[in-house]
């Protein structure tokens, strides 16, 4: 089913392979430390006991500088981008200068920051963890219930001959 998942988004070129790839290569120790989280367990039942991690594909650029944006911290750096910008401008105006700086602070700044952090956001690849082995089961949104994630998990089970019991 993983497998499967990947080639239609390379094909559709919803998603490049590198996406999905990039966090596997870091997870198995033979790639470089992904800009998101860290991988974690899912918490609530049907779920739970299995393992995500985040993958970034540049169509998720937007959602991440929005959820800056609509957060505390996010109207806090506006303001302060603001206040620099007038001072950096040196005018009480709204001029081609001011909204430079503010559109290159609050985009490609934001953006670099919360990819330091580790704190790009994207969707899921989930796999489970048995006997020191990552097997990588489905893709998932955001926007899927934890059934309809387990569901593609079970089918993603279902004919393989995995050591492990679901």
């Amino acid at each position: 089913m993983f497998l499967a998942q990947v080639f239609v988004h390379e094909l559709t070129r919803h998603y490049s392979t590198f996406d999905i790839t990039d966090p596997i290569k870091a997870l198995e120790g033979v790639g470089r430390g992904a800009h998101t989280a860290a991988p974690n367990q899912f918490k609530h039942p049907p779920l739970a006991g299995l393992h995500k991690v985040h993958f970034f594909s540049p169509r998720f650029l937007a959602r991440n500088l929005l959820n800056v944006l609509k957060s505390k911290e996010g109207a806090r750096n506006f303001e302060r981008i603001w206040n620099e910008g007038l001072k950096q401008t040196d005018s009480e105006y709204v001029t081609e200068e001011l909204i430079g700086y503010i559109a290159h602070h609050s985009t490609v700044t934001a953006f670099e920051d919360k990819s330091r952090a580790r704190a790009l956001t994207g969707e899921w690849i989930v796999f489970h963890q048995y006997e020191g082995r990552n097997y990588y089961l489905t893709l998932a949104t955001h926007t899927q219930s934890n059934e309809e994630i387990y569901g593609n998990v079970l089918s993603a089970c279902r004919g393989e001959s995995f050591p492990f019991t679901l």
